[in-house]
């Protein structure tokens, strides 16, 4: 082949392969035909796309309270208190001079009681001699293991040098109770009463 042949034979395959370089090449990117927009903004170019978001809104109002939770179940009820009490006993007028001598009164208990404590008093008191000195029996037995005295001059048992000490607490109902005066020291001691301070039982 002669040279000419050559040279057209190769201009010819080149023009083949451009022809169809440009066939298969991508069309031309047109901004909204072969390419979308964002929020009407084309893509092409540099640089960011511009955003189209708001600031941000404001907080909303609080919701309602809710309704209030049912109430809690009542607490047990403590225990009763005890109540003391104090039964008066006038073992004599107030005027005549006390003698010593049992069952200077005898009553019956009108309920069960639980004694914590005794005494007794004197409208006036005896001035000298041996101290006076009272016993209180139930059913014939004292329940006093040291008895209730009253120092001369004085006109109460609770001031008394020797405390008075119960042995037996337990009054039933209905028990026969004695105040006795065991001795005396001189005369001129007068309205004696004694009282039982304790609970209801």
């Amino acid at each position: 082949m002669s040279l000419v042949s050559q040279v057209t034979a190769l201009a010819q395959a080149v023009a083949a392969d451009i022809k169809a370089l440009s066939t298969d090449k991508q069309d031309t990117l047109v901004s909204g035909t072969n390419i979308k927009t964002v929020g009407g903004v084309s893509l092409l170019g540099s640089g960011d796309v511009p955003s189209n978001t708001g600031p941000a809104g404001a907080d909303g109002d609080t919701g309602a309270t809710g309704p209030t939770g049912d109430t809690g179940a009542t607490g047990t009820t403590g225990a009763t208190g005890v109540s003391t009490q104090s039964i008066p006993i006038a073992c004599s007028d107030e005027t005549t001079a006390l003698t010593a001598g049992v069952a200077k009164v005898t009553f019956r208990m009108p309920f069960a009681f639980t004694l914590s404590g005794v005494r007794a008093s004197l409208t006036t008191a005896q001035a000298t001699g041996t101290i006076f000195t009272v016993d209180i029996n139930k059913g014939g037995t004292s329940i006093l293991s040291t008895k209730l005295t009253i120092d001369n001059t004085e006109k109460s048992s609770v001031t008394a040098a020797t405390p008075v000490v119960i042995s037996d607490t337990a009054l039933a109902n209905d028990a026969e109770i004695k105040i006795d005066i065991d001795q005396i020291g001189s005369s001129g001691g007068t309205g004696l009463k004694v009282y039982l301070i304790g609970s209801v039982a």
